[in-house]
C-alpha cells in the first residue's frame, strides 16, 4: 500500500513537471507569435520584448519555423523573422480560443488539461465549481477513444490501401495534417431538467407540454425517451411513432 501510494505521487510529481514544462513552452511560443504579429522583430528584439532566453528563444524559433509558421526575412536591413500566412491564421484561432478560456477560468472554473505531446488527441476540460463530482478524466478518455475509432475507420475508406500481397499501404498522405478542435459544453442544469421530465409518469409529462406543438414537442418528447432508455432500460420508441409526429410524417 505504501508502495503504491509512492508510485502514484510521484506519477502525479512527474505529470506537473510536463505539464509546467508544457504550459511554459506554450506560453513563450505565444508571447513570440503575439510579437511578430505587430511587425517583423530581430533575434534581440524578440528577446528584450519576450524575456525568453537566448536558448530557448533559438529553439522556439526552430520549433516554428519547421511548423511553417514563421519565415526569416529582411527588416530594415537585417535578419529578422515574420509571421507567415499559416501563423497568422493560427493567431486568429488561438485568440479566439485563448478569449474563451480566459473569460471561462474567470468565471470561478476548474481547468484541466492533457499536456502530453504524444497524444493524437488532446482534450482540455473547464468545469464550473458548482457542477457535480463526475470523473471527468474517464469520461474524456472514454470519448476520445471512440472519437479515435471514428476517424480511423474514416480514415481507412479512405487513405489505406490493400496491396496485391495482402500487405497495406497509406496513401494520399499529404492530406492527413492539421489539427480538428472539438468543444462540448455539458449543460448540468438542462440535463436535471430532462431528468426531472424523463421521471414523470406519462399523464403529467404530457400535461406540461400543452403549450408546445410541432418541432420542440417532439424534441422534447424525444430527450424524454432517450433518458427513460439510459437510465430506466426502457426500450426507445422511435421519434416518428409519437402521436405529436405523424401528422408532420410525410409518409
Amino acid at each position: 500500500m505504501i508502495l503504491n501510494t509512492q508510485m502514484t505521487l510521484l506519477y502525479y510529481m512527474v505529470y506537473d513537471k510536463f505539464r509546467i514544462q508544457k504550459e511554459t513552452k506554450l506560453k513563450n511560443e505565444q508571447a513570440v507569435l503575439n510579437s511578430l504579429n505587430k511587425q517583423p522583430k530581430r533575434f534581440k528584439d524578440l528577446i528584450n520584448e519576450t524575456g525568453i532566453s537566448a536558448m530557448g528563444l533559438t529553439n522556439i524559433l526552430k520549433r516554428l519555423l519547421s511548423e511553417g509558421k514563421i519565415e526569416r526575412t529582411l527588416h530594415k536591413g537585417k535578419d529578422a523573422y515574420s509571421l507567415t500566412k499559416k501563423g497568422e491564421d493560427y493567431l486568429e484561432d488561438m485568440w479566439m480560443i485563448l478569449y474563451e478560456l480566459y473569460e471561462m477560468q474567470n468565471k470561478k472554473t476548474n481547468y484541466d488539461s492533457n499536456y502530453f505531446s504524444e497524444n493524437d488527441i488532446k482534450w482540455s476540460s473547464l468545469n464550473e465549481v458548482e457542477s457535480p463530482q463526475i470523473n471527468y478524466r474517464n469520461f474524456i478518455d472514454l470519448v476520445s477513444s471512440e472519437y479515435r475509432e471514428l476517424i480511423l475507420k474514416s480514415i481507412k475508406e479512405k487513405y489505406i490501401k490493400e496491396n496485391e500481397d495482402k500487405s497495406y499501404s497509406l496513401i494520399n498522405e499529404e492530406e492527413l495534417k492539421g489539427k480538428h478542435i472539438i468543444a462540448f459544453e455539458i449543460d448540468f442544469d438542462l440535463i436535471r431538467k430532462n431528468i426531472e421530465d424523463s421521471l414523470k409518469s406519462d399523464e403529467e409529462f404530457d400535461a406540461s407540454l400543452k403549450d408546445y406543438k410541432g418541432v420542440i414537442r417532439a424534441i422534447k418528447e424525444d430527450n424524454r425517451n432517450l433518458y427513460r432508455h439510459i437510465l430506466l432500460k426502457e426500450e426507445r420508441k422511435p421519434i416518428l411513432e409519437q402521436e405529436s409526429d405523424r401528422e408532420d410524417d410525410p409518409q
